[in-house]
């Protein structure tokens, strides 16, 4: 190698198309984890066809009482970063409801290999029946 850095570029999620109509992608090596966190923790188990053993439970407990919820949702996270996520450093997984609305958040702190630290923040919302988000919290 002649010493230069090779920067890493990845698809980022949600999956979208810029104005000149390609994938949007990142070169940030922030953006391209926060992508990967999102993905493996909203990634049902069994829902991947060559990899059944990828991604958690967080959605099936989203069922659950709110104090049944926010364990579950905890033992995912920290069992998807075990799993998939190892050269993160999991910190604290917040929960928050929303009693009126009917609504949970979920907030993940971590730190990227760098060193530096991040978060990802997770909110249920309402959806049509096609799939389409009407509105998000």
């Amino acid at each position: 190698m002649d010493g230069s850095l090779l920067m890493e570029r990845a698809i980022v999620l949600p999956f979208s198309i810029d104005d000149s109509g390609s994938i949007l992608s990142s070169n940030s090596p922030a953006r391209i984890w926060q992508s990967r966190v999102i993905a493996a923790v909203m990634t049902q188990l069994g829902e991947r066809v060559f990899r059944p053993q990828y991604g958690g439970t967080i959605k099936s407990s989203l069922f659950e009482t709110y104090d049944s919820a926010n364990a579950a949702i905890k033992k995912s996270v920290q069992n998807t970063f075990t799993s998939f996520l190892q050269s993160l450093k999991l910190g604290d997984i917040t929960t928050s409801m929303d009693s009126q609305l009917g609504t949970l958040s979920v907030t993940i702190y971590y730190q990227l290999p760098s060193g530096e630290s991040d978060q990802v923040s997770l909110r249920t919302g309402y959806l049509t029946r096609s799939g389409d988000v009407i509105q998000e919290y």
